[in-house]
């Protein structure tokens, strides 16, 4: 009734064995029962979703595995995709028109189905504001409690940029265990980089003793990287320099 593993032994027994007479030499049968080898697959399962929960169909999924990449679509009703082949490190990259990128890293495992964390696709603001050395110089969201100031190199500097700013449940990718977002965003470009200084009005207390930061997301590794470390002042703004376009998130 037990399970033996593989390159183990089972333990020490006593049988006895009874005589009757006229029967001839006792035999005994022994009957190995074994598991075959599990199956080969290694899944992975997730929905893709809008920014309010809803099911967001029709999303492109590239994945990166260790058979290599391939692109899938994820279902054209409920947004339901399949993911993986093999066993190991997964990289998987959600895209569709008019929305922001969103990435998800899991490990599969053979013979087991893994439930990968929805990923939220956040609507692309359709606002692009011109930001010249001699015009318009910032660029804020609709409360003002996100804006940036540009700083500029030489006259003739300029820029079209998108800002988009995200919540914790639209986030390019998840924050690392303990971290909690208190503002991020999404600021956007085709041309060269600005240096812009960053305002955030948190929307909650963020006490001078607490462990803040300013982080970037990199999507070369997959993970948030902490740009620069943030005091906290109640819940007045709070203003870092960022250097390059992409998705950015205050942390504690």
């Amino acid at each position: 009734g037990g399970v033996l593993n593989p390159g183990t032994v089972s333990l020490p027994q006593n049988v006895a064995l009874g005589f009757v007479a006229g029967a001839g030499s006792p035999r005994m049968q022994l009957r190995v029962y074994g598991v075959p080898a599990g199956p080969a697959y290694a899944l992975g399962v997730t929905r893709t979703l809008n920014e309010v929960g809803q099911p967001l169909p029709g999303v492109g999924v590239t994945e990166r595995s260790p058979q290599g990449e391939r692109v899938l679509t994820t279902d054209p009703d409920y947004g339901v995709v399949t993911l993986g082949r093999s066993s190991g490190e997964h990289v998987w990259r959600f895209e569709r028109d008019g929305f922001l990128p969103v990435w998800r890293k899991q490990t599969l495992l053979r013979g087991a189905v893994r439930l990968v964390p929805n990923p939220r696709l956040v609507r692309r603001s359709d606002r692009l504001v011109q930001i010249t050395s001699t015009g318009t110089k910032f660029i804020q969201d609709g409360t003002g409690a996100l804006r940036l100031d540009f700083q500029f190199q030489q006259a003739g500097d300029h820029a079209a940029v998108r800002l988009t700013p995200v919540d914790g449940q639209t986030l390019p990718g998840l924050l690392p265990q303990g971290w909690s977002p208190m503002g991020a965003f999404w600021i956007e470009s085709v041309d060269p980089a600005l240096a812009a200084n960053v305002s955030i009005r948190p929307p909650g207390t963020i006490a001078a003793g607490d462990a803040a930061a300013l982080a970037k997301w990199n999507p070369g590794t997959v993970q948030w990287e902490v740009l620069s470390r943030v005091t906290g002042n109640g819940t007045n703004a709070v203003v870092r320099q960022i250097r390059d376009w992409g998705a950015y998130a205050l942390v504690v």
